[in-house]
């Protein structure tokens, strides 16, 4: 093989495992299930790594977290259901799913439903006094019917 064709030869192979490699790295869409937000919270918990800082009430921060007009909101699935669903909003914005809980439910599906969509939630974190910081959040929601 001339000097061209093996240089040819090797950039060619080059790009290509440069293409596999990009492919291998690119992180795949599945959804988070419930049995994956135990594992999270038991690993860091395990790991001594749970943020411990200070968690804020909506009515004491500067700034509210706010939430992304994209973040998906679970269907009730009918007339009369209720959910109450209460999280931290981390400082970058994340929903801390170790300090999530269903306040109230009228189905106990609501409440496993709203944790799994939270894992895929985005906020504008909360601010006090001029920095960033987490935020006790509540959502309540309830279809025609419910009470």
């Amino acid at each position: 093989m001339k000097q061209s064709g093996r240089l040819a030869f090797i950039a060619a192979t080059l790009a290509l495992l440069s293409a596999l490699s990009s492919c291998a790295s690119a992180p795949t869409q599945r959804e988070t299930t419930l049995r994956d937000i135990t594992a999270q919270c038991a690993a860091l918990d395990s790991a001594g790594l749970r943020d411990t800082t200070a968690i804020y009430r909506m009515d004491v921060v500067t700034t509210a977290a706010i939430p992304s007009p994209k973040n998906h909101i679970p269907p009730l699935g009918g007339p009369g259901r209720l959910v109450a669903f209460s999280f931290v909003v981390d400082t970058f914005g994340q929903p801390d799913l170790c300090n999530a809980w269903v306040e109230k439910q009228s189905d106990p599906a609501l409440g496993d439903r709203f944790l799994v969509a939270a894992a895929g939630w985005h906020f504008v974190p909360a601010t006090y006094q001029g920095r960033k910081v987490r935020q006790l959040t509540t959502i309540v929601m309830e279809s025609a019917g419910a009470r």
